[in-house]
């Protein structure tokens, strides 16, 4: 696009002078479509977001809260969820072990070893 810095300078100098909402509702006084862009912080506090599910609260195996991002796109018939929480330091080799051949002896000489958890 031709001139864009000159542009970009106008506008600039234009979004300066006003905080977002008369921005906003000057543009959209003369059908100019446009919106706020949010900050993590904005995201965090508009209920409509809650309301969407887009941020969700899941219980951490040490008892805290933790705020995560909801499953995009919500699809109908598959909906995705939150299965489980990021496992913990090992909390899963025996289980990778197994899967890859090793016996339960074997993985118990590792433990004993403090080669895995």
């Amino acid at each position: 696009m031709a001139r864009v810095a000159e542009i970009d300078e106008v506008i600039s100098a234009w979004t300066a002078q006003r905080s977002v909402n008369d921005a906003l509702a000057a543009l959209d006084s003369v059908s100019v479509p446009a919106g706020r862009i949010y900050s993590v912080a904005d995201i965090a506090s508009d209920p409509h977001y809650r309301a969407r599910e887009m941020l969700r609260d899941v219980q951490l195996d040490d008892g805290s809260s933790l705020t995560l991002p909801g499953i995009v796109p919500k699809l109908s018939a598959t909906p995705g969820s939150h299965r489980r929480n990021a496992p913990t330091l090992g909390q899963d080799t025996g289980e990778v072990l197994r899967e890859i051949g090793l016996t339960e002896a074997q993985i118990a000489a590792l433990r004993e070893r403090g080669i895995v958890n």
